[in-house]
């Protein structure tokens, strides 16, 4: 009884807390740069005005669809469609919650858990827009919900809200595929075993060639497998189908404006988002990223040859879109002028954090089947390469599927999280309300967000 009233209090916590900084926020400002797009589609849809639609917008109308639920409540404003995020952001606490629960099965202490679901959600980035209207906080809103159900093996429902998150964000189709890819490769798996006899199935790894050539030629397993993943599975295709015809028909992934939204290779970006994990998830890391300097000082050959291509890759596929060089409204607009742009030999002092970075996250999720192992790299690289602007906001839902499937040992350092998002939060919202750039075409200044 006492872990269900947890449950329940724990997203109502978060909520109120959150509220006199939502309050404070929309005192301040009524528009926070591309919000000024998204409000006034928002207020069309609100308002029954279906067939408008701006052409600045270049993601699907899920968060549009989503803000009709203010209508009864006479909310057609800036306030009500900016609580729509808060709201979602307190979903988030619960499905986080039970996540988690299901993650730890031998540690479900209902008070850890509940400062374990508050602490992630507070995640700066993610918290930071949960309290404007953008299709962040709701499109992970709904992945969660996939995510939810597809541990507790209810695909069908899971592939609904995969298909809300899709509505939201086009490109949460990579994690649908991740989903759907990490079901096929398990079957394979399974199907292989025992063909093969054998019994432990963790000891399959798809990150072995000589595996690899033996599951390839046996085309009967690899056939059954596929016909398993299509009756089995079939809701997560149906999305995909949905979504490939959707792309050919309109000829690009993005809606609206294309041109500044170019499929790109731009392989640094997934440097850039091993970065941001050891910053963020430095408080609950820290065991693992001493494991991994351990590991790597002992691979001193493979830690060299990663140096070796990691350099090359800065060199010759370094990018700045001109969104990231112009837009001083952003903090990675003065990561990347003050020292990227500024000092050329700063992209090539900082690879051998990379290294450490991606090698912490490979470790940390060693303990996961190899089939979701490899689905995640391969879905992290879809998503975050083929893309050329850096946008913290493109790395929220890869951090938080690593998040999600941490090991704790020491509970401390969910508290240490706790302290360190929030002082980050702090910060932040603290530059936020202080700091006023002035831009010549807005009367309005300007403030600096994630």
């Amino acid at each position: 009884m006492a872990h269900k009233a947890i449950e329940i209090l724990s997203p109502l916590i978060f909520f109120a807390a959150s509220i006199p900084i939502f309050n404070k926020l929309y005192g301040t400002t009524q528009s926070v740069i591309d919000e000024e797009f998204h409000l006034r589609q928002g207020l069309h849809y609100c308002h029954k005005r279906f067939s408008e639609w701006d052409p600045k917008i270049t993601t699907f109308p899920g968060l549009y669809i989503a803000s009709i639920i203010v209508i009864p409540f006479d909310m057609c404003n800036v306030y009500g469609l900016r609580l729509v995020s808060l709201l979602a952001s307190t979903c988030n606490v619960y499905l986080i919650f039970k996540i988690r629960e299901r993650a730890t099965p031998l540690q479900r202490n209902s008070l850890v858990l509940a400062i374990e679901s508050m602490s992630i959600s507070l995640l700066p980035p993610l918290y930071f827009f949960s309290h404007l209207y953008y299709t962040d906080v709701l499109s992970m809103t709904f992945f969660l919900a996939m995510y939810y159900y597809w541990s507790k093996r209810s695909h069908g429902i899971s592939a609904i809200f995969g298909a809300f998150s899709v509505l939201v964000r086009q490109t949460n189709i990579v994690w649908v595929v991740l989903l759907l890819g990490v079901c096929f490769l398990d079957e394979l798996i399974e199907m292989y075993a025992y063909r093969k006899g054998i019994k432990r199935k963790s000891t399959i790894s798809l990150c072995s060639v000589k595996t690899i050539a033996s599951i390839a030629s046996s085309w009967g397993v690899v056939l059954q497998s596929i016909v398993n993943t299509l009756k089995l599975f079939y809701g997560y295709i149906t999305v995909m189908v949905v979504f490939v015809a959707f792309v050919v028909s309109n000829g690009s992934i993005v809606v609206g404006d294309k041109s500044a939204h170019e499929a790109t290779l731009h392989v640094p970006q997934i440097f850039y988002f091993g970065l941001f994990t050891l910053i963020f998830g430095a408080p609950v890391l820290f065991e693992k990223a001493r494991e991994t300097l351990r590991t790597l000082t002992k691979s001193k050959k493979f830690y060299a040859a990663s140096l070796i291509i990691f350099l090359i890759v800065v060199r010759y596929n370094t990018m700045a879109h001109p969104y990231l060089l112009a837009d001083n409204r952003h903090y990675t607009f003065y990561i990347w002028n003050r020292f990227y742009g500024k000092y050329e030999w700063f992209r090539f002092v900082i690879v051998p954090l990379y290294v450490l970075a991606l090698k912490v996250i490979q470790l940390s999720m060693a303990h996961l089947s190899s089939g979701f192992q490899l689905m995640f790299w391969v879905s992290c690289f879809t998503a975050l390469c083929c893309q050329k602007l850096l946008e913290v906001r493109y790395f929220l839902i890869p951090f938080m599927i690593l998040r999600l499937n941490l090991k704790i040992r020491n509970r401390r350092y969910i508290i240490f999280e706790l302290v360190w998002n929030l002082s980050i939060n702090i910060l932040t919202f603290m530059i936020f309300f202080k700091k006023e750039i002035y831009w010549s075409n807005y009367s309005e200044p300007q403030r600096i967000i994630w």
